[in-house]
């Protein structure tokens, strides 16, 4: 899925049906075989919300001035970076992550003028999916 809009960008911005199709039904096909998989949420389904533990920390603070997209952008970018820093990915995989949301637009960094990484943990230390 993430080849695919790495490699279809082109024909995503020009809104190819086909092409969107196919990537909301790999999508979905992905988040189905995950529940199936983990239908207690015993672990597996927690990559459903990659993004999602610092987006919404950051979404809490941004209401109304960023889109929930935007937000989770940014936490797929910094949830990335701690894994990088841990050895756990290679420098590709961050530099991949990067270059496809610059592609689709999407921001890959907040303004410490708009919020801090203090902000953003203290409302993380509140989200329900943390």
């Amino acid at each position: 899925l993430f080849q695919l809009l790495e490699l279809e960008s082109e024909k995503m911005h020009a809104k190819d049906a086909e092409v969107l199709m196919d990537v909301i039904l790999r999508a979905v096909r992905v988040k189905v075989e995950v529940v199936i998989k983990d239908e207690k949420e015993g672990g597996l389904r927690a990559i459903l919300n990659f993004g999602h533990s610092v987006g919404h920390g950051i979404e809490a603070l941004l209401t109304g001035r960023w889109l929930h997209g935007e937000c989770v952008a940014v936490g797929m970018i910094k949830e990335t970076e701690v894994s990088r820093a841990r050895g756990r990915l290679s420098p590709d995989a961050l530099n991949r992550l990067l270059s496809c949301c610059q592609t689709y637009n999407l921001p890959v960094a907040i303004p410490e003028s708009l919020v801090t990484a203090s902000a953003i943990l203290a409302k993380m230390a509140v989200d329900k999916k943390n």
